[in-house]
């Protein structure tokens, strides 16, 4: 979570010193807001929400929507990896100026993402390039998110914002032999953000806390403090006491992040979860579907009266049992007593119910007849519209957080000495699970260049196979000439071929000639 704070309520935090009221007050701060965490992660995992009466025949059931709710919206724009590349902006005007100038080469490698663009007649001893001077290599970045699997931490990322509203990443370093950045996700009420009340937040301090307990069976507070350039750990005396104090534990320890090691990335400006404003809706669908199988099971086990006659309770128990009954007059009768309800009527406030709870949380029903069928692609992005722009929404506010994570991990490689490189020359890319038309792509990417209209790289770009536009572009410059000189050589390998057969049947002539003289 993200706490405001006065500057002046921290003056000694240059040294890494945070007094113990300070400490007590985040920690009371982020206390109020665990309740509230740990409902919200109870409906999601599908901790029962309602509260049926003891009677035999009351039935519990829930749907958990919470659960679909945030699967859905985050699968949508993160069941594929963020996409790291070098700004295209940069790279336009860049080849721009290189065009420019016959004796420049430029080489991109799209593997390892590393852009080097050098002068091939005058290259400088450091290895760049005289015109552009610039060397854009992600590929330590990359190397670091590879090693610890980014794409899992955004998906944690992306979960704790559906559940809570807002997650909490913390970074720290390996403790392998050549240590790396790495990435912890916390849900906000065990990390807390503190920054000031200015205008432009800037980041103070964090705070990470734990309840621990010793061998003697005392609990206390572990607590790490963490600043912009060091952090520091912290003990409490005891959880009993109302003015416990934090003692220090060891001496502060440099982090190399120069930044407060702590990303906090908010699902929107309310900081709320997908499905926390539709919570009274979805209890109210599982309490009707609840009363429903009561109704049912309470109709299977409906109670058998008399009419007419007076029958022992043996009698009335095995004419339930055996259905068959002896001995009663003539004029008697048994019969059910039942609950009656409408059936239909209970089906169209189940449907209205579910519908509200997609209709709030922009969430398509996956089971509703128009997606089945052979729908066409639009019509699908037509249906997935509001999802669609409410993912843009989370997309452009977690966008916010993977820069400063970008920028922390490159401040600590910098520290190892790899040259750092600026967020700005980087895109970051989200890939959305939007079905596509892949018949209609073919064919539009087809007419367009048979008309000429449209450049290779950009119809390529179209195709939702191809990853690289314009590696597939220089592959197919590579695969036609290398098929020209294949073509060269086999027509220069026939022209001398025929050469030779030519000169072999003047030479027979010749022998004839002389022998026939």
């Amino acid at each position: 979570m993200i706490l405001y704070m006065n500057r002046r309520d921290v003056p000694n935090l240059d040294r890494g010193e945070l007094p113990s009221a300070v400490i007590d007050y985040v920690i009371g701060k982020a206390n109020k807001y665990e309740r509230r965490c740990r409902t919200l992660y109870g409906r999601y995992i599908g901790v029962p929400q309602l509260h049926r009466g003891d009677e035999e025949d009351d039935v519990r059931a829930e749907a958990n929507y919470a659960k679909y709710i945030v699967d859905i919206i985050r699968g949508y724009f993160l069941s594929e990896p963020v996409k790291y590349d070098c700004n295209d902006r940069d790279k336009k005007d860049s080849q721009a100026q290189l065009s420019l100038v016959s004796t420049v080469e430029a080489k991109l490698d799209r593997q390892n993402g590393t852009l080097v663009r050098h002068n091939a007649v005058d290259e400088d001893k450091d290895g760049l390039c005289d015109l552009c001077g610039k060397k854009i290599d992600i590929s330590a970045v990359m190397a670091a998110y590879h090693s610890q699997n980014i794409a899992t931490v955004d998906q944690r990322n992306g979960k704790a914002m559906g559940i809570y509203g807002e997650s909490c990443e913390l970074l720290y370093a390996s403790t392998e032999e050549q240590p790396r950045p790495r990435s912890a996700v916390y849900a906000p009420d065990q990390i807390v953000l503190v920054q000031d009340d200015t205008v432009e937040h800037k980041d103070l301090f964090a705070l990470w806390f734990e309840q621990r307990e010793r061998t003697d069976r005392s609990r206390y507070y572990a607590v790490t403090v963490y600043t912009a350039t060091q952090y520091q750990q912290y003990e409490s005396t005891s959880l009993d006491k109302e003015n416990y104090v934090y003692n220090p534990v060891g001496a502060p320890v440099p982090h190399f992040f120069d930044e407060v090691p702590v990303v906090c990335y908010e699902n929107n400006e309310e900081r709320q979860g997908d499905f926390e404003q539709v919570a009274n809706l979805i209890d109210a669908r599982n309490e009707l579907l609840s009363d429903r199988l009561t109704d049912k099971r309470k109709f299977v086990n409906s109670i058998l009266a008399a009419y007419g006659a007076v029958l022992p309770p043996e009698t009335m128990a095995a004419a339930k049992q055996d259905h068959f009954v002896d001995g009663i007059p003539q004029d008697a009768r048994l019969e059910y007593v039942q609950k009656t309800f409408d059936e239909n009527a209970l089906k169209v406030l189940d449907d209205t119910l579910v519908s509200d709870i997609h209709k709030m949380t922009l969430t398509p029903d996956m089971t509703d007849q128009a997606f089945a069928g052979n729908a066409s692609g639009v019509a699908l992005k037509l249906k997935l519209l509001a999802l669609h722009l409410l993912v843009k929404s989370k997309m452009s506010a977690m966008e916010a957080g993977l820069k400063k994570r970008w920028r922390l991990y490159n401040n600590w490689l910098a520290h190892n000495g790899i040259d750092p490189v600026s967020v700005d020359d980087v895109d970051i890319v989200f890939t959305v699970a939007l079905p596509i038309d892949e018949a209609q792509i073919v064919q539009m990417v087809c007419t367009l260049k048979n008309a000429g209209l449209v450049d290779d790289q950009t119809l390529l770009s179209l195709l939702w196979f191809v990853k690289d536009p314009a590696e597939a572009v220089e592959n197919m410059k590579q695969q036609k000439q290398e098929n020209q000189q294949q073509y060269m050589d086999s027509f220069t390998a026939n022209t001398e071929d025929k050469a030779d057969e030519k000169e072999q049947s003047a030479d027979q002539e010749q022998q004839d000639k002389e022998k026939d003289a």
